[in-house]
């Protein structure tokens, strides 16, 4: 089976070794950078540091994202953060999604073949078997029944679905774990269900950046409509770092394209 075809089987494609030497050394840069300037754990909308560009339109990035999108349209969402903690800081292991419409089922994210994905890259420097993503196989798509159950236990039986054991059990039984090292990259589903791997010692240090695509459909404006006018963390450009116009250009010439949604839109199943 070819990449693509795992990939939208399975909700996730693991790359390793996606980037050689040279090109990891050159993102760690831009991360050490990102989280000196910051001095945050995560830093949002890469878009709005000007050294990040040229990681968001990415050749190798990008030529499988348009291998992926029939169309060969690819679309950057304004969506994107880097992950700098420490090995003696807590790593979050929460399981989530990062779509727009989160309630299995409901919305239209589990309708018409939702195909926006994340790009997850790894940048770890010690030896560590933690790292990764923990993924529930094929929860991207609408008939997994597994994702039922988990939406009947969050409505109706919240104290079972945040007891430990439960999670326990959730993470070794029905997560599946993908352990990445240095230079790998995980492309995934925003609406397959995940979690950062749960550390046993929380000794694990965690460094990664996660960037957000899609093409040109209804996915791709739900999305962008929800992460720039509902969520917390605002995602929009910030012309007071940078010009917009500089950044849609650079994004053209560089084979993307440009799309912001031109009013706030209410869709149906929005986890706000």
């Amino acid at each position: 089976m070819d990449d693509i075809k795992f990939l939208k089987k399975k909700g996730y494609i693991h790359k390793k070794n996606f980037f050689d030497n040279d090109e990891i050394e050159k993102i760690k840069i831009l991360s050490s950078h990102l989280h000196t300037t910051s001095n945050t754990k995560v830093v949002n909308n890469l878009h709005n540091n000007k050294e990040a560009w040229s990681l968001l339109v990415n050749s190798k990035i990008i030529n499988f994202l348009k291998n992926f999108y029939d169309t060969g349209e690819v679309f950057y969402l304004y969506n994107s953060h880097s992950v700098l903690q420490k090995i003696d800081e807590k790593v979050d292991s929460n399981w989530h999604r990062d779509n727009a419409c989160r309630v299995y089922g409901v919305g239209p994210d589990w309708k018409n073949n939702y195909n926006v994905l994340r790009v997850a890259i790894y940048l770890n420097d010690e030896k560590n078997d933690e790292n990764g993503l923990n993924l529930v196989i094929n929860s991207h798509q609408k008939k997994k029944f597994v994702c039922f159950i988990i939406r009947k236990l969050r409505q109706n039986f919240k104290r079972i679905y945040f007891n430990k054991v439960f999670r326990f059990f959730f993470d070794k039984f029905i997560g599946k774990k993908v352990i990445t090292k240095t230079g790998d990259c995980i492309f995934f589903y925003a609406n397959m269900y995940h979690s950062a791997i749960r550390s046993k010692k929380n000794l694990n240090s965690r460094k990664a950046l996660f960037l957000t695509y899609g093409t040109n459909n209804n996915h791709t404006d739900n999305f962008l409509n929800y992460y720039i006018y509902y969520h917390p963390n605002d995602h929009s450009f910030d012309n007071k770092k940078n010009s917009k116009e500089e950044f849609t250009n650079y994004l053209k010439d560089n084979g993307l394209l440009e799309k912001l949604p031109s009013k706030k839109e209410t869709i149906e199943g929005f986890t706000i």
